[in-house]
């Protein structure tokens, strides 16, 4: 027992010889959960703080099913109980034990955001202060062959920091291998997003190395997690009317939605909704935001409110503090709005030569079959955005992947769009999730459909219908403030949610008029398409060639 509560302290940076200082709830009881293969032991009191009997006992389920077969610890019922104690007492920090899985058989509690059984238990990111020490966070970003572009905080230090969110009851299982990549470090690993096994998303982390990857890893478990809303953000109900500083989501987005899914209401300013403190990144004032746009998946607390749009994770982006979260959140959109144009309209574009890429990207493509072509993708903000597609050799099952990414200059978006390409074929050869799906478009990828319906990310043309913007950027030109004043000056409105703020990471939404989810189709008033294409010179008018899913 006392190696595990020294390996504990080691992992989280913690003093194994601090005293006792944190009081003990009186309610605080053990429980253990037993199954085929072993046991689980987790701290429970009556606020349900740190989760429920459902949602920390469905842990052992996922112990049983992907962790059984590893060297299992050697652990009494009473040692397990004994380290429980020790944790809260002298760290405040709840921790579960199991006698199952030997490599991490302890993991910090956090509770599964759709449990029934206690999703209104009042808690906040506090509770857990002591398991999450503060990230060193670097003055000015450095210039690196990083996958994850300029970031504040280095990709092992924010891994440190963010140490306790890793474990069997915490926010994402132990990752294990992702794929056997020669030219990137893939892992993956189970969000505990809910207590159903099989309905928990995946986190994938990409990167050169293993600290990429496992940042990588950490930033989307944040992420997913988070926009889940397992802290219960406060919610005020209402029309749009009654609130000053309500946001207009006809006006801004486009709303009401094309979408007849059962349970979405058509939105109007006179139906109640959840609406969330926000901040007009533009003008730099508080409004509110309707809660249906800041959290994924989405369902209104309150009976009274509507629920008048799908979600996604389009926006949403975890880093080291705020601001480092915000700039990668406006890259996504930035990136997935480039994309969006160029599969709806279908218009052409011109293959960058090899001398273009990332020196790592253009040696790799040569040693890897079958055929990549890389784009750059216009755009209103003249920001680097480079989409890769990948044509396998007739042997390979999964016939054609892609990647996306955007970034300071084109040689460091071209690199995140080619890892990112190396996950999705990795993920695709899996053959999981690959059947048509309204709303998915991995099918097309898998059976290389896509080849026939997104003809233009395929084209290598040398002759560009659009300038792009490849040029290297300075550090003072990518810093946020100039991303934001970039945005205005294309008429864009940016607002923020900050759904958990902690020392050592942060997750945001971030909403763009006319950038908001998903593309303009789904909207019934949005003009997206059209002002995208007047931003560019010479440009068509735009015309949906492709109406499928853009989604993967």
């Amino acid at each position: 027992m006392e190696a595990i509560y020294q390996e504990i302290c080691s992992e989280l940076g913690l003093d194994p010889s601090s005293p006792a200082r944190f009081p003990r709830d009186s309610s605080l009881v053990v429980a253990c959960f037993q199954g085929e293969t072993g046991s689980v032991w987790a701290p429970i009191v009556a606020g349900r703080t740190w989760g429920c009997r459902a949602c920390l006992g469905s842990s052992l389920q996922l112990l049983e099913q992907h962790y059984a077969d590893f060297d299992r610890p050697d652990l009494l019922e009473d040692e397990a109980i004994e380290l429980i104690f020790r944790m809260l007492d002298r760290h405040g920090i709840p921790t579960a034990v199991n006698d199952i899985y030997g490599p991490q058989c302890w993991s910090v509690c956090f509770p599964v955001p759709d449990c029934m059984e206690c999703r209104d238990a009042p808690r906040q990111l506090t509770d857990y202060a002591t398991a999450f020490p503060a990230v060193r966070i670097q003055t000015h970003g450095t210039e690196s062959a990083d996958t994850g572009g300029r970031r504040a905080a280095p990709a092992a230090d924010f891994v440190a920091a963010n140490r306790a969110a890793i474990g069997f009851v915490s926010i994402v299982s132990n990752p294990y291998n992702g794929g056997d990549e020669p030219y990137a470090t893939l892992i993956e690993g189970l969000i505990r997003t809910s207590t159903n096994l099989s309905e928990c998303e995946v986190a994938g982390g990409k990167g050169l190395n293993t600290d990429q990857a496992l940042a990588s890893f950490l930033g989307e478990g944040l992420e997913r997690y988070f926009a889940a809303d397992p802290f219960h953000t406060r919610v005020v109900v209402g029309i749009e009317r009654e609130l000053a500083a309500a946001i207009d989501p006809i006006l801004e987005f486009g709303y009401p939605a094309n979408d007849t899914t059962a349970g979405i209401e058509a939105y109007s300013p006179e139906r109640a909704v959840e609406w969330v403190l926000g901040e007009n990144l533009t003008l730099r004032n508080d409004v509110f935001v309707p809660a249906n746009l800041a959290f994924c998946p989405y369902m209104p607390r309150d009976s009274t409110a509507s629920r008048f749009t799908v979600t996604t994770t389009t926006g949403v982006a975890t880093g080291a503090n705020v601001e480092d979260a915000t700039l990668q959140a406006l890259l996504e959109l930035i990136e997935r709005d480039a994309f969006w144009y160029f599969a709806r309209t279908g218009q052409s574009l011109a293959a960058l030569p090899i001398g273009a890429l990332h020196p790592y990207v253009a040696d790799a493509i040569q040693s890897i079959p079958g055929r990549f072509t890389f784009h750059a993708l216009p755009n209103p903000f003249d920001v680097p955005v480079v989409h890769v597609t990948y044509v396998a050799d007739d042997d390979y099952e999964t016939r054609t992947a892609r990647g996306i990414g955007a970034a300071e200059d084109t040689e460091q978006a071209s690199l995140r769009a080619f890892v990112e390409c190396l996950q999705i074929l990795h993920s695709l050869s899996l053959a999981i999730e690959v059947d048509p799906v309204d709303g998915d478009m991995r099918h097309i990828w898998f059976t290389g459909e896509a080849m026939d319906l997104l003809p233009n990310f395929f084209q290598d043309s040398a002759e560009a219908a659009l300038p792009s913007g490849t040029a290297p950027r300075t550090e003072a030109r990518f810093a946020l403030s100039s991303l934001i004043e970039v945005l205005t000056r294309e008429s864009i409105t940016l607002y923020r949610v900050v759904i958990a703020d902690s020392p050592s990471f942060a997750v945001v939404r971030v909403l763009a008029s006319g950038m908001c989810l998903t593309d303009a189709t789904y909207f019934t008033s949005s003009d997206r398409l059209a002002e995208f294409a007047r931003s560019l010179p010479s440009a068509p008018a735009p015309r949906v060639a492709y109406a499928g899913p853009t989604f993967m």
